[in-house]
């Protein structure tokens, strides 16, 4: 998860840095789309090998949007495309965070509960 929010910033920045330049199609990443499809493959199977295969095959990409416009261009908005991208910031934040506790937690049972 940490990599897709670091993939996903690193496409907000290639798209308000290409914002200008004509025929730039914006970037986005896949990832919350395979987790969606692993889940349903998951859920529908009861062999675990098929289950350890569908959650193997997930893996954030950065691809191009399609093209919504008739020229096959798009315009990006840098306003929206910022906020985006300070929204990611914030996840990836929050991510960090709830690993740190987790790895406090795991830290005091290894001590054994003792500060």
């Amino acid at each position: 998860v940490l990599d897709a929010a670091t993939l996903r910033h690193a496409a907000h920045a290639q798209n308000i840095s290409n914002a200008a330049i004509p025929g730039y199609r914006p970037l986005q990443v896949n990832f919350e789309q395979q987790l969606t499809m692993a889940r349903s493959q998951l859920l529908a199977r009861n062999d675990e090998s098929g289950s350890r295969r569908a959650l193997d095959s997930v893996q954030p990409r950065i691809e191009e949007l399609p093209a919504s416009t008739q020229d096959g261009t798009d315009t990006i908005k840098i306003d929206a495309e910022v906020a985006k991208m300070m929204q990611n910031a914030v996840y990836y934040q929050s991510l960090l965070t709830a690993l740190g506790k987790n790895g406090s937690i795991l830290r005091m049972a290894v001590r054994g509960g003792g500060g």
